[in-house]
């Protein structure tokens, strides 16, 4: 039908169309088949696509999927606006935005959900690390053993405290008995250092005596000698 309406036309117009239509009938990236396909099979991505690549590749489609292009004629009005929609709503799938608002997915409504799955993984976790790191003592008891639980615990305190009062109580005492000492000290201390004076003033004399003596003596053997006249 549309090469019998092109072949009214003039001979360049109807070259012209041709050409165009030949370089836009075939698609690079052609609408999947099959009926219910994911956002990442409509844009012809892997999953780990990067925003900017999907942008690009948005704007490809829009081109060549656009229910007024050339490459769009053969198909009718009512999958070519479908095509259309469903490619702008894997857009915004992909981006992360809600295609019925606009807005970014705040994840609500899988909430709750995802609270299930983080403690669930949280005691998985946990389970793991206490399997591979048993704890060495294991304290168990029921109602019938408190009783011992607590008797164990008052015979510790009162250990405790009987081991400490006896230093307590006798630190007074051994601090008088360490103060006496120290007086003690000082006041031996105190006479030896008086003794050492003592000693000392009666060598100083004896030493000053001694010279004396012996300056006497000198003084005498060197007397004045009576020399001739000449």
């Amino acid at each position: 039908m549309h090469y019998q309406r092109l072949a009214l036309l003039p001979q360049q117009l109807h070259i012209v169309i041709q050409t165009r239509c030949a370089s836009t009938s075939s698609s690079p990236f052609p609408f999947p088949a099959h009926p219910h396909p994911t956002p990442h099979q409509i844009f012809h991505l892997p999953y780990n696509a990067s925003q900017q690549d999907i942008k690009a590749r948005y704007y490809e489609l829009v081109r060549h999927h656009h229910p007024d292009s050339m490459s769009c004629r053969d198909l009718p009005s009512s999958d070519r606006q479908a095509r259309f929609q469903a490619i702008a709503h894997a857009y915004d799938t992909l981006q992360g935005k809600n295609p019925q608002t606009g807005t970014r997915r705040d994840w609500g409504e899988y909430a709750d959900e995802l609270q299930r799955r983080k403690r669930r993984w949280e005691q998985q976790q946990s389970a793991r690390y206490n399997y591979a790191h048993p704890p060495r003592y294991k304290w168990e008891s029921n109602a019938d053993d408190r009783w011992k639980d607590n008797m164990i615990l008052t015979i510790g305190v009162v250990s405790l405290v009987l081991g400490i009062a006896p230093s307590l109580l006798m630190l007074p005492f051994s601090l008088q008995k360490t103060r006496q000492k120290h007086l003690e000290v000082a006041s031996d201390y105190s006479k030896v250092r008086a003794e050492a004076m003592e000693e000392g003033e009666e060598r100083r004399q004896n030493m000053k005596h001694h010279v004396k003596e012996m300056k006497l003596q000198r003084d005498a053997r060197d007397g004045p000698s009576d020399t001739p006249n000449a």
